[in-house]
């Protein structure tokens, strides 16, 4: 399908790629009861019923999904029945980088375990949404992160607490660069809208050790950093050095500077005139999320026997680290 698509912006990619997700997904044997659309730097994390493994209770918030549970399990997550809506959506939870070196890192082997904000901070705040395939109402995708039926419009997508995306992008200094690299067009992504990415590219454009504010045209004056090598190992050690210094002081911060930062932040939001407030519209990125802003540390640990995470403690409060 690839030539079917050539001239394609990312983002029509997506939509496209989406569309003929459903149609294979409707055609299947047996059929799939519903799509959810997720990048390659996102986890679905369901929250584990508790005592799934006798009844069929209810999930719990910030409980840990548990290997080798019943086939039925998913249906705690996904709402069924005749009167299931058919479309869904789920909030996104932001890992909020805390590791201060600029290698990879395998956050499922941790520690430290991942730290989370409770919605977007840098990136996108609107969540992702999944599309009832077996609905009487043909589906349609709406953008990349919600779903529409012939009559239903996105913003009738119903909000489940059964599970959360966990978004990582950000995670790693490879992964910055990688998001953020000079001749990356955010329209075609469409995170033109997104101040941190905007911000961090103007950077990488013109990373220079006396200035911060970036004077684009200056990058074509100094062949050891430009647009194309900041971060290779081409650009040498000059290049990858300024831009790690960027990266530990903008991107990735200890864990008690998280807390300190979206405690004001938080604070800041209460006191928000309500005409400042981020477009609600359910496929702009940068959508507000009226939820209150939470701290949670996740392990993500590849044994089962050790999965834990810390429950989101109530409204207005920052959560303790578990």
């Amino acid at each position: 399908r690839r030539a079917e698509q050539e001239g394609l912006s990312l983002y029509e990619r997506q939509v496209a790629n989406v569309r003929h997700a459903i149609s294979l997904a409707q055609r299947g044997e047996p059929a799939a009861e519903w799509i959810l659309h997720l990048d390659d730097d996102e986890l679905f994390y369901p929250f584990a019923p508790q005592g799934h493994a006798r009844r069929g209770a209810a999930p719990s918030p910030g409980s840990a999904p548990r290997r080798g549970a019943p086939g039925n399990w998913l249906r705690a997550v996904f709402p069924a029945g005749a009167a299931a809506p058919p479309m869904v959506h789920f909030r996104n939870y932001e890992a909020l980088t805390t590791v201060r070196h600029g290698d990879n890192f395998d956050f499922f082997r941790g520690p430290p375990h991942p730290l989370f904000a409770t919605r977007g901070v840098l990136a996108y705040s609107n969540g992702k949404g999944a599309g009832r395939l077996q609905s009487q109402a043909q589906l349609h995708p709406a953008g990349v992160h919600r779903f529409r039926t012939d009559t239903a419009a996105p913003t009738h997508s119903a909000l489940m607490e059964t599970a959360v995306v966990l978004h990582f992008p950000f995670s790693t200094f490879p992964r910055w660069l990688a998001k953020c690299a000079p001749t990356r067009d955010f329209a075609d992504a469409r995170t033109d809208g997104l101040p941190f990415y905007v911000e961090s590219q103007l950077f990488l454009r013109s990373p220079r050790q006396g200035s911060r504010s970036g004077d684009i045209q200056s990058v074509a004056r100094d062949p050891a950093i430009g647009p194309e090598a900041v971060g290779s190992p081409s650009a040498g050690e000059t290049g990858r050095s300024v831009a790690l210094e960027y990266f530990l002081a903008h991107v990735s911060r200890s864990e008690a500077e998280w807390r300190s930062i979206l405690e004001q932040d938080e604070r800041a939001k209460i006191h928000e005139p309500a005409s400042s407030a981020a477009c609600s519209h359910p496929e702009k990125k940068n959508s507000a999320d009226s939820a209150p802003l939470r701290v949670v540390s996740l392990n993500l640990g590849l044994d089962p026997s050790k999965a834990a995470a810390s429950s989101p403690p109530g409204p207005g409060h920052m959560a303790a680290k578990s």
